[in-house]
């Protein structure tokens, strides 16, 4: 078992590593828990990002100002793990954590900021979860762990924690105000001919990758990240460059919205034409347009289950478009060649659906 004797008769190596975390201020008691659990280069990491603690639950909501029954509903809300009420897990900045959203539910209605709350939580969970398997996929692979000394790891993975915190804490103000400005603007665009105050009026689409699991078990890893990589990376684009959003990826296919059938469809076919020549897979798209449910970032309703359906429906290389969306595309001269493709039964639906298959014109 590591102790301070241990840690002080280690190697030439590992003394370096413990002088290295010493200079940055890290507990001796720290530095033993770490080394216990063979933890000790992450422990540069776990030092920035998630310091000692120095407060219980209940000393965490003296200092916010509320019952420990509420501050343990907020830190489950934001997805922010509660251990024993005994245990110091928590710093000062947690505090005013709890205190800023604790302000938030008293401003807004319960129901509303708890949900408000959870979003922002999860949010930021996959911010984390995304930057820090990048990390490891990305930087650790082109590193030698067994020739490099620990503290030369020490200081790569302390470095990423740095840029991590201090540029997501540097970029979160404006980021935030122009995301928040973007989701205004669409749902202000969006609200004409609903029907309750919960939905929008927006062209919803999916595509997926045909054949994306059969090549799954026959290439390595890195080649199936790579792929999943660039469609996530070109999927992005194209929303963002049509004015619209990626509402999520799912593996090999991702789901979108855009104020009209135009700019959904632009994004459709720019998939479309992307991946349409990677032979091992091929994409297929569905879009359709009408009223769905907004909520906590994500769409519901038959509008959404249409569009997923149709692109069920559709072979490879094809989009298929509902009436309302084909109607739309008819008002823009020469952008999309618009054919017919008759009524079609879905699962789901009673009666029969009439299709359209969009393409580029010839």
């Amino acid at each position: 078992m590591a102790d301070a004797q241990t840690l002080s008769l280690a190697s030439g190596e590992q003394h370096e590593l413990t002088g290295y975390l010493q200079g940055l201020g890290l507990p001796l008691t720290s530095m033993i828990e770490a080394a216990r659990s063979d933890q000790l280069v992450a422990a540069a990491f776990a030092d920035h990002v998630h310091p000692q603690g120095e407060l219980n639950l209940e000393e965490l909501a003296q200092r916010a100002g509320v019952s420990v029954l509420e501050a343990r509903r907020i830190l489950r809300a934001l997805g922010i793990a509660v251990g024993r009420s005994n245990d110091a897990s928590y710093v000062e900045a947690d505090a005013e954590l709890v205190r800023v959203c604790a302000d938030a539910i008293e401003a807004l209605p319960g129901s509303l900021a708890y949900s408000v709350l959870r979003v922002v939580g999860s949010s930021f969970d996959r911010i984390a979860d995304s930057a820090v398997g990048r990390y490891f996929a990305v930087a650790q692979p082109g590193i030698d762990v067994s020739a490099m000394p620990l503290d030369e790891q020490a200081r790569g993975i302390r470095s990423a924690a740095e840029v991590l915190c201090t540029g997501v804490q540097a970029m979160a103000p404006r980021l935030l105000a122009h995301h928040l400005w973007g989701a205004t603007s669409r749902y202000w665009a969006a609200r004409r001919g609903v029907t309750a105050y919960e939905t929008a009026c927006l062209a919803v689409g999916f595509v997926d990758l045909v054949g994306f699991t059969p090549l799954s078990q026959h290439v390595t890893v890195s080649e199936l990240e790579r792929l999943v990589s660039r469609f996530e990376s070109v999927s992005y684009d194209a929303a963002a460059a049509n004015g619209g959003r990626v509402v999520k990826l799912i593996g090999d296919e991702v789901m979108f919205v855009a104020l009209d059938g135009v700019a959904a469809c632009e994004i459709a076919l720019t998939l479309l034409v992307e991946f349409g020549e990677d032979g091992a897979i091929l994409p297929r798209a569905g879009v359709a347009f009408g009223e769905l449910l907004a909520r906590d970032g994500d769409y519901y309703g038959p509008t959404v289950n249409l569009a997923s359906r149709i692109g069920d429906i559709a072979v490879p290389n094809e989009l298929l478009v509902t009436n309302p969306v084909a109607d739309q595309l008819l008002a823009v001269d020469d952008l999309f060649a618009i054919d017919r493709s008759g009524r079609r039964m879905l699962k789901g639906f009673d009666d029969p659906v009439e299709v359209c298959s969009v393409r580029r014109p010839n």
